[in-house]
């Protein structure tokens, strides 16, 4: 995608163009020039797209190999569209308060190694992990990494909630499950308890919902 044109057309995705174009209030014939190159587009246009789609000014005005921060979209009724070339990652419904879902740019996906299936998006309710995550943020939970061959944050499932810590194994098979914030105190868990944490998986992107 060598112009803006062509970066333009790759965030409309399937959706149509006179729809598109209203959405950012220009006129479909306007749209068409922009992304046939014709014209310019004016900066309005262009913030209007960098805030509502979350793409990094940067590659929109400038290109590259691929959007350089992953496009995020937050549908709080479950209904988000495929209007872009982008992959929903659900929400952790069953554990989470919030109904929420997620749409991030599928090469960007793709490009991690993740697998979408094996994606879930989990709001973080509490200060626990503060200020690694602040209350409201929401992290990416990859399912396909369980295990404990690294120190690195986890998502658990506690009763009927989830609760995100850095876990660390230790040398003897002990497990130390430690939060960020030091107002609260770190917990061992044995070696031969370590059922008993049951592990979602590895917690891998984090963004703060304002």
């Amino acid at each position: 995608m060598k112009t803006i044109g062509e970066r333009l057309r790759f965030l409309r995705g399937k959706q149509k163009l006179p729809d598109f174009a209203q959405r950012f209030g220009v006129s479909k014939s306007t749209l068409g020039r922009y992304e046939k190159g014709i014209s310019l587009p004016d900066a309005g246009f262009l913030a209007a797209i960098c805030q509502q789609l979350h793409v990094c000014p940067q590659w929109l005005l400038m290109g590259g190999e691929k959007p350089c921060q992953p496009f995020v979209k937050d549908c709080p009724s479950g209904a988000c569209d495929d209007s872009g070339p982008s992959c929903i990652v659900r929400d952790y419904a069953n554990l989470s308060s919030f109904k929420t879902f997620m749409d991030f740019f599928q090469n960007w996906v793709v490009d991690q190694g993740f697998e979408v299936d094996k994606l879930l998006s989990v709001r973080v309710t509490g200060d626990s992990m503060a200020p690694t995550f602040a209350a409201g943020s929401l992290v990416l939970v990859d399912m396909n990494q369980p295990d404990l061959s690294a120190d690195a944050i986890f998502a658990l499932r506690q009763d009927e909630k989830v609760i995100v810590r850095r876990l660390q194994k230790m040398v003897n098979g002990d497990v130390h499950v430690k939060t960020d914030n030091p107002r609260y105190e770190d917990q061992i868990v044995r070696s031969e308890s370590l059922p008993i944490l049951d592990i979602v998986g590895r917690v891998v992107w984090a963004g703060v919902h304002l």
